[in-house]
C-alpha cells in the first residue's frame, strides 16, 4: 500500500490500518514460528536426556561385559589347570604301567 497522496484523515486512517493488518501477520508469522522453534528445542532437550541414559545404560553394560570376561579367564585358567594336572595324572599312571610291565617282562 502507498502512502496517502492528500493526506486526507480517512486516506491516513486506511494506510495505517494497512501498516497495522500486515504488522499484525508478520508478529503472528513470528510467533508460530517461535512457538515451533521452542517445541523443537523442548523435543532436543528430550532427545539429549534419552542419548545420556542410553550412554549410562551402555557404560554400565560395558562394565558388567568386562566382568564377565575376566570371569571367563579366570574359568579357562582352571579348565587349563585341571587338564595340566590331568595329564600330569595320566603320564604318572602311564609310566607306572610301562614300570611294571618292564618288571613283568623281566627287563
Amino acid at each position: 500500500m502507498t502512502q496517502p497522496s492528500d493526506g486526507s484523515s480517512d486516506e491516513v486512517m486506511s494506510y495505517m490500518r494497512g501498516m497495522e493488518d500486515r504488522l499484525t501477520a508478520r508478529l503472528d508469522g513470528v510467533d508460530d514460528s517461535l512457538a515451533e522453534t521452542k517445541a523443537d528445542v523442548s523435543q532436543v532437550k528430550t532427545d539429549i536426556a534419552q542419548v545420556k541414559t542410553d550412554v549410562a545404560q551402555q557404560g554400565a553394560d560395558l562394565a558388567q561385559v568386562k566382568t564377565d570376561v575376566a570371569e571367563i579367564k579366570d574359568d579357562v585358567s582352571q579348565v587349563k589347570r585341571v587338564i595340566g594336572e590331568t595329564r600330569i595324572e595320566t603320564q604318572i599312571a602311564v609310566d607306572a604301567v610301562a614300570d611294571l610291565y618292564g618288571r613283568l617282562d623281566g627287563t
